[in-house]
């Protein structure tokens, strides 16, 4: 009998795992928010720059207010559908005002994960990521799902093209670089440093099949007013120059007469 009932609960609790409504929430402050669901929990969302990844990678987290983010509500699929709708649709937000072009999600154990030869019921040791997983990919495209060891990561650019397709001042500096660059690796979003695509840094070298090997230094701040640039020859006689600007255009135009 025991058994049974057991069963029974599993199969009302996975009655509602294609259910899911979007909760009210609100912005608390710098890269976090707060939802309350219909069972009165308060949850807590956070969105904040991941360091040490490539360029504009934001790490996604939420959590019951005042509990861990291994605590479990035990509710229903219904619940789990519900809330975690109501994080995408505040991290679409984000990537929408930031240009945020990729999300690390990281689904945490649950209470009783750590030991494995647990008999969990729902969440058992990989349930979490799998329904995690799940949902994402339910509602997205396949190929913005970057399933990794224990991470899941949402790549922007497949879900809204239309934001990234437009040039900024980062894609147009890669552009430039990469013509100049027909020998060495291809220059990509994440060979960048910064805050955002009109915030940001460049270094690296650069091999032409003319000039042979150049090391440039490029630096963009928008929010400073300041555009610079370093060229060094490595392998010709051009020396070393630097050259410090008060507008974006002038930049540019520098590029193109002494590097490409």
């Amino acid at each position: 009998m025991k058994n049974l009932n057991e069963q029974i609960s599993r199969m009302k609790s996975m009655m509602g795992l294609n259910e899911s409504v979007t909760y009210n929430y609100v912005n608390k402050g710098v890269d976090k928010y707060e939802f309350v669901t219909d069972k009165g929990i308060i949850y807590e969302v956070h969105l904040y720059p991941k360091k040490g990844y490539s360029f504009k990678t934001y790490e996604a987290s939420f959590n019951v207010k005042g509990k861990n983010s291994e605590y479990e509500t035990k509710l229903d699929m219904s619940h789990l559908n519900s809330v975690l709708n109501t994080v995408c649709s505040i991290v679409e937000k984000e990537i929408k005002d930031k240009g945020i072009r990729k999300v690390i999600m990281n689904p945490a154990y649950g209470e009783r994960d750590v030991n494995k030869s647990d008999n969990r019921k729902l969440f058992n040791p990989n349930t979490r990521y799998e329904l995690y997983l799940r949902f994402l990919r339910n509602r997205y495209p396949e190929d913005a799902i970057l399933p990794g060891l224990g991470t899941i990561g949402i790549d922007a650019t497949k879900i809204f093209p239309n934001i990234f397709n437009e040039p900024t001042k980062l894609s147009i500096i890669m552009d430039l670089l990469n013509g100049f660059n027909n020998v060495g690796k291809k220059i990509e979003v994440a060979d960048f440093d910064g805050e955002d695509e009109s915030n940001f840094k460049y270094e690296g070298e650069l091999e032409n099949d003319n000039r042979g090997m150049v090391y440039v230094v490029i630096s963009v701040q928008d929010g400073w007013g300041e555009y610079n640039i370093e060229i060094e020859d490595i392998d010709g006689d051009g020396g070393k120059n630097e050259e410090y600007f008060n507008s974006f255009e002038k930049l540019i135009e520098y590029i193109k007469i002494n590097l490409i």
